[in-house]
């Protein structure tokens, strides 16, 4: 089983296989003069991710496919070093051909919620795993998932104190946090210091952040194409009139998403 090591230093890049420099492959496939990087998506990222699939799965054609999702999903959310093994990267290629990455590309999503059938759902919309918080610490399984790494990216929607402490400390150095649930604003959230260490990014989003003009047309052609449900998440229907009694449904957990109908 291969491993694969990189290491960016005053004295330069270092990309190892086994200890021994990894080839460029420029012969079977060139998308710059420079070399190797990583840590954002670019040509010289890009190569490398060309290079380590190409070394791996030993097939141009395959890595010609593959690397431009394996750069933006792997390579650029790498730290300063980074380890991979054969096994990593058997599970990375197994989920970009899957399908099972959806829109954002995860290739594996942890689903955590205090109710069962909220996290059925989850796994009915593309959820890999699902953990109930009431019975299991999500922030151990997250680690134990990820081999002790930790996860990529949290999206926290659940608007708890409890809730953003764990995603401080379930995400990997280098990692990035969104916090979408809301507490009242003049509340105090603690965390622990180590926990917001390791160049963890963490970001308060409003409504995702959409840009309009741009998503809603891929939004819409993703749920058109089948590849972003939507009526799953719909649990009711009602009219103004009855607009009351579905947001009392939604604070005591009985709904999902209920459309209004004019």
């Amino acid at each position: 089983m291969a491993s694969y090591t990189g290491d960016r230093t005053i004295d330069g890049i270092s990309v190892l296989v086994d200890g021994a420099p990894l080839s460029q492959h420029y012969d079977q496939l060139r998308l710059t003069e420079h070399g190797f990087e990583w840590s954002y998506e670019g040509p010289e990222p890009a190569q490398l991710a060309f290079a380590l699939l190409y070394d791996h799965l030993h097939d141009a054609a395959a890595a010609k496919a593959l690397h431009e999702a394996f750069m933006q999903r792997v390579v650029a959310n790498f730290d300063n070093e980074w380890e991979l093994s054969s096994a990593d990267l058997d599970e990375a290629v197994a989920a970009l051909r899957s399908g099972r990455t959806r829109l954002a590309g995860a290739g594996a999503i942890i689903a955590v919620d205090l109710d069962d059938a909220k996290l059925a759902l989850a796994r009915q919309l593309g959820a890999t795993h699902a953990v109930n918080a009431a019975r299991e610490d999500p922030v151990q399984f997250a680690k134990q998932a990820t081999r002790g790494r930790g996860a990529d990216v949290i999206l926290e929607a659940a608007g708890h104190p409890l809730a953003f402490r764990q995603t401080a400390e379930a995400v990997r150095p280098g990692g990035e946090v969104i916090w979408l649930g809301k507490i009242d604003v003049t509340q105090d959230v603690s965390f622990r210091w180590g926990a917001l260490m390791g160049e963890k990014r963490f970001r308060r989003s409003s409504y995702g952040g959409a840009r309009p003009r741009r998503d809603f047309p891929l939004l819409a052609q993703a749920y058109l194409d089948g590849r972003l449900k939507l009526d799953e998440l719909i649990t009711g229907r009602c009219t103004l009139d009855g607009i009351n009694d579905s947001f009392e449904a939604l604070r005591r957990g009985r709904s999902i998403r209920t459309v209004v109908e004019f």
